[in-house]
């Protein structure tokens, strides 16, 4: 989670960045800020997940920082000395409010529920990338990989193995764990091209090479690789 820390006092900063890289090591820290207009420009060069703000500063108030940025699709926590400004801050969508000085199990609470919604976000938008990418009918078959989405051409795949609730890809190029499960690839796949052969594999039947009758029937891929013939589905292959 990238994080921005805008708090006109350095000490109350720094405990904070302290406290912060002690409970979560997946805060990357990218800025530190002590005037509102410095941390405003930070926003939206570095565009962070996460913004703790301070709210009485000189000049601008932590509520003008987040009048002014253009960036705001990062979660906000409040951290002030005040109790009055709670209600602003859930009518300005603040994800939490943390009373100085900040009490641990509060400054846990927070993060975490700061981490639940950036997931959420980050799968809602990738998600949506692809759907978006299914309704453009291209000739790409697109495989969610980790944080990516991988773009193949049909003839790119030799074949699908299942591993458990996982499935290996194999490529002319490479093999890939996805945590898809084999029913998931045929759905996606062109069932003109790709043909289950068994409960463990899907095959590309333009990259099969041979068919073995020997140990119940398997077949010999492009690549070398061979995947067994399921008994009821001998003939499909043949």
């Amino acid at each position: 989670m990238r994080t921005i820390i805008i708090d006109d006092e350095p000490k109350a900063t720094k405990m904070l960045e302290i406290e912060l890289k002690n409970l979560f090591p997946e805060i990357e820290i990218v800025g530190t800020y002590q005037q509102a207009a410095l941390g405003i420009l930070a926003i939206d060069e570095k565009k962070p997940d996460l913004l703790f703000l301070d709210i009485e500063m000189p000049k601008q108030s932590g509520f003008d920082v987040l009048k002014n940025c253009q960036f705001r699709k990062m979660q906000v926590v409040f951290v002030t000395a005040y109790s009055e400004y709670a209600l602003k801050a859930i009518k300005a969508n603040a994800l939490d409010y943390i009373l100085k000085p900040i009490d641990t199990e509060e400054l846990k609470s927070a993060v975490t529920k700061a981490k639940q919604k950036i997931d959420e976000q980050k799968f809602n938008q990738f998600q949506f990338l692809l759907e978006k990418l299914d309704d453009e009918g291209d000739d790409f078959i697109k495989i969610p990989s980790g944080d990516q989405i991988l773009f193949f051409k049909p003839d790119e795949i030799i074949f699908c193995k299942a591993e458990s609730n996982y499935t290996t890809v194999f490529t002319t190029t490479q093999k890939i764990l996805i945590s898809k499960t084999l029913k998931y690839m045929e759905e996606i796949l062109p069932d003109n091209i790709f043909i289950r052969i068994h409960q463990s594999y899907i095959v590309n039947k333009n990259h099969i090479r041979a068919y073995s009758r020997l140990d119940g029937g398997y077949v010999t891929l492009s690549n070398g690789d061979t995947a067994r013939v399921a008994k009821n589905k001998k003939n499909l292959v043949l």
